[in-house]
């Protein structure tokens, strides 16, 4: 029985799955397992998993029809049988440094709770850190608007946990709570975490209605079992390139809102529903004054796609603000 199981979901990652692997066995930590899913990758994904882990008996490769990189993870857990202690998931084109699986195993053996997460830096194609990475290559956030440049890791370093006087920041030492996902997701990418396996399987595991915020809406089930311990060290390279998914457009936009409304419903108690309630009333009004911002600017800059973008969000925050959050 390995003490840590590793899946690692693969479509059409040809380009880079060979270093997602290597990063592995590169591992200062030994005892563990992995199976690559093949997603139903029209590339050399399966072939390349076959000849990078040739000699490598702990690697499993398994096919399926491409259904979605949740059912994916789901999958990968599921083979491996309930042989593991701990769980994580790298993304066939991110990249784990040689002590990530370490540095999370220790955390979470001294801390307790479902698990620890660390930070992330960015990296280009090649693998090489991006410190901080250019706007051009992060793009835009799911409401349109381009994302700052940032190294990572200082992005996932301030942590913050809802409460009634808003987002409050977390100091290092303290875990990660349900506290720090009620409005928004501080994990990047699912191979920053290592989960008890138990922990896993109690919460349900990856629920495709909800890409492609399937893992906060995870880790909001999840840590309604317990909190994660945090590691303030970058354990993995987020590697940025033309196929990246993130945002997903305006169904990420959609898919953030079913989120929130789980805390507005009260799932997650009435006193965390009125916390998140008085948040999403201040953002809705910063909405409001971004986009206004935007109205002025977008002409000025000669970005009339921009300008008719921030009176959208104008009318849309004033009104939010105006009116207040639905409950449910």
């Amino acid at each position: 029985m390995a003490k840590v199981g590793v899946v690692i979901p693969a479509y059409n990652s040809e380009r880079f799955l060979a270093d997602a692997i290597r990063s592995l066995q590169s591992q200062t930590f030994r005892d563990w397992k992995a199976v690559v899913v093949d997603d139903g990758s029209t590339d050399r994904s399966a072939a390349v998993a076959e000849e990078t882990a040739v000699g490598e008996g702990r690697i499993a490769l398994v096919r399926q029809d491409n259904r979605g990189v949740c059912a994916a993870r789901n999958r990968g857990f599921e083979e491996l049988g309930g042989s593991c202690e701990y769980v994580s998931f790298l993304d066939g084109d991110d990249l784990w440094l040689p002590d990530a699986l370490e540095r999370l195993l220790g955390a979470s053996s001294t801390q307790g709770g479902v698990g620890a997460h660390g930070l992330f830096e960015y990296c280009d194609e090649g693998g090489v850190r991006l410190s901080p990475a250019p706007r051009e290559l992060l793009g835009e956030d799911v409401y349109g608007y381009p994302l700052r440049p940032s190294d990572g890791a200082s992005w996932s370093l301030s942590r913050s946990a809802l409460s009634a006087k808003g987002l409050v920041p977390l100091d290092p030492n303290q875990p990660t709570s349900l506290d720090g996902f009620l409005v928004s997701n501080c994990i990047q990418t699912p191979g920053l975490t290592l989960l008890r396996a138990e922990a896993f399987e109690k919460a349900g595991g990856f629920d495709p209605e909800f890409w492609p915020c399937e893992d906060w809406e995870f880790y909001q089930r999840l840590l309604s079992l317990g909190t994660l311990a945090f590691v303030p060290e970058v354990v993995l390279r987020f590697r940025l390139h033309g196929g990246n998914v993130s945002s997903g457009g305006d169904r990420g936009a959609g898919t953030i809102q079913r989120i929130r409304r789980k805390a507005l419903s009260g799932q997650f108690g009435p006193e965390r529903a009125q916390w998140t309630r008085g948040y999403l009333k201040r953002e809705a009004w910063l909405k409001a004054r971004n986009g206004l911002k935007w109205c002025i600017l977008g002409p000025l800059r000669g970005n009339g796609q921009r300008a008719r973008a921030g009176w959208a969000d104008f009318a849309s925050g004033l009104s939010t603000w105006a009116r207040g959050i639905p409950r449910r």
